[in-house]
């Protein structure tokens, strides 16, 4: 079996009667890629963007209401470079406010 690589996300993916296992590494800054969503046979993979999907249930779910971006440390606790990049994205968030 091959390693995994050392990120803190995968998003994996096992098709219906095959051995193998998609994987995709994601580290906290990464876009969220499109994943190919298996059917049946004859018919063919259907992609689903995950940021897509993400954002929406974010949005649908009002979690900006929820989250209090301002608290730190965030939970789960994060890397030196995965705070940096936080940071670098929501400073003019906070300003707008």
């Amino acid at each position: 079996h091959p390693r995994l690589p050392a990120v803190p996300y995968l998003v994996t993916l096992t098709r219906a009667g095959a051995q193998e296992v998609e994987v995709w590494p994601i580290s906290l800054p990464d876009p969220l890629p499109i994943i190919p969503v298996p059917l049946r046979p004859p018919d063919v993979d259907v992609p689903l963007d995950l940021a897509a999907a993400l954002r929406d249930i974010y949005d649908e779910a009002f979690c900006n209401l929820s989250i209090d971006y301002r608290e730190l440390p965030p939970k789960p606790t994060l890397t030196e470079g995965d705070l940096a990049w936080m940071e670098a994205l929501l400073t003019p968030l906070r300003t707008e406010a």
